[in-house]
């Protein structure tokens, strides 16, 4: 099934927008945070590397929206096919798992 904005619900594409929206601005900021260390010379420190291992959640979190989204994230739980719905427990249970 391609991927396409115009088949998920208004929910779930408010979701879409706005993850794509706060990761590109996750991006750039973090572009920014290590061009500027890289400009000063100063070398790398823990919050650095915890900002990497924050971006990497946030990465992991958004991979998982994005695929619920094209698979029925947002809808009714009643207007759901049985695949739909099977792919939904499964982001639950991966998501469940993740952040333990």
């Amino acid at each position: 099934m391609p991927f396409n904005i115009h088949t998920i619900s208004q929910c779930g594409r408010s979701l879409f927008i706005s993850d794509t929206i706060f990761t590109t601005i996750t991006i750039g900021v973090l572009g920014l945070r290590f061009w500027s260390a890289y400009i000063a010379k100063r070398k790398m420190y823990a919050d650095d590397y915890t900002a990497v291992a924050a971006f990497v959640s946030k990465s992991v979190l958004t991979g998982a929206a994005y695929w619920g989204t094209f698979n029925g994230l947002g809808k009714a739980i009643s207007e759901l096919t049985l695949d739909e719905l099977t792919v939904q427990v499964k982001v639950c249970i991966s998501l469940r798992a993740y952040f333990l």
